[in-house]
């Protein structure tokens, strides 16, 4: 199974890859996409533990896993996020995949009438993924998907918590702009860096000659709240993000 060449993936190794890889298999959700939404969410590091987000008004919210769940997360029950920030990457992988099937409904609505595209796995093939800003959408707004929708504008919470996400309209946060930073981090990644194979002895390699693996420079998460997801530093946009958002229902 091909990867995108994410630095993070890199450092979890090819093992973990593979048991991911096979975790989503029969699911929308592309290895692509999940590796671009990790890799957003993680802001490049892949670090399965806690994160504290210190907010404006002083209070501190928790974020625990390579998605980031925080305290409104779509989570089995009995587990907790502090739950998750003591568990592995590979351990957090069953997790990874009960949330995969479980965005399928709201993947397959976005496939009949989303307003972003879906890709065939061949032609004649009943199979296809999800498009990845659909994907990340699923995990960062899940009400968005396969919309174009205003999630927020100048002034509101959401917004002003996100002002590293660019606008297509000033003043304005809508799906398509969230949608376009997990396309355009992907495209830039796979452009620039290629992709690594997870069946392959050289996983560890690029397959652009000379090009080292991906890397993203995390920076210091601005905001956030209960139930708010923060990430950082995603240079493959060409913009340090530094994105938080409140809503009920995400992981």
């Amino acid at each position: 199974m091909e990867w995108p060449a994410f630095q993070g993936l890199h450092g979890l190794g090819r093992s973990f890859a593979q048991v991911l890889g096979n975790a989503i298999l029969g699911t929308s959700v592309s290895p692509e996409a999940i590796a671009t939404v990790i890799d957003i969410e993680t802001a490049g590091t892949w670090a399965p533990g806690a994160v504290s987000i210190t907010l404006p008004d002083g209070t501190v919210a928790t974020h625990a896993g390579l998605l980031m769940w925080g305290k409104y997360a779509d989570l089995p029950e009995g587990v907790t996020v502090a739950d998750v920030g003591r568990m592995t990457a590979e351990q957090q992988v069953a997790l990874i995949a009960r949330w995969a099937h479980r965005i399928e409904p709201t993947l397959s609505w976005a496939k009949t009438y989303g307003a972003r595209k879906t890709i065939p796995l061949g032609e004649g093939n009943d199979l296809w993924y999800a498009d990845e800003g659909d994907v990340w959408l699923a995990n960062f707004w899940p009400a968005g998907v396969g919309k174009d929708a205003v999630i927020a504008r100048a002034g509101e919470p959401a917004y002003d918590q996100n002002p590293g996400i660019p606008h297509a309209t000033p003043y304005v946060l809508t799906t398509g702009d969230v949608a376009t930073v997990a396309q355009q981090h992907l495209t830039d990644t796979l452009d620039t860096y290629g992709t690594i194979d997870d069946a392959s002895e050289q996983f560890w390699f690029p397959r652009t000659p000379g090009v080292a693996p991906h890397v993203v420079a995390p920076t210091k998460a601005k905001s956030g709240g209960a139930g708010m997801a923060t990430i950082a530093g995603v240079v493959g946009v060409g913009v340090l993000l530094a994105l938080a958002i409140k809503r009920k229902g995400r992981s």
